[in-house]
């Protein structure tokens, strides 16, 4: 068995923040700035960035996208 290749994302609640960052259920996390996402822990435990943005790679219906968030 190998790594698991992204965190798949499950039970987004409508009007929550997951739903208004466009994550949709089944979505796979790939990557968050460039860093593999393996588990929900290695999201928590990624530095904080002094950046505003935020590209969080995905795979939804078989296809890779790309989402990217500015923080105000």
């Amino acid at each position: 068995m190998g790594k698991p290749s992204g965190y798949s994302v499950s039970e987004v609640v409508p009007g929550s923040l997951m739903e208004k960052l466009g994550l949709k259920n089944n979505d796979i996390i790939k990557k968050v700035n460039g860093m593999l996402v393996s588990r929900p822990r290695v999201m928590q435990g990624m530095p904080a960035s002094t950046d505003s943005n935020i590209e969080v790679e995905i795979e939804r219906g078989g296809r890779v996208e790309v989402l990217r968030y500015e923080i105000r």
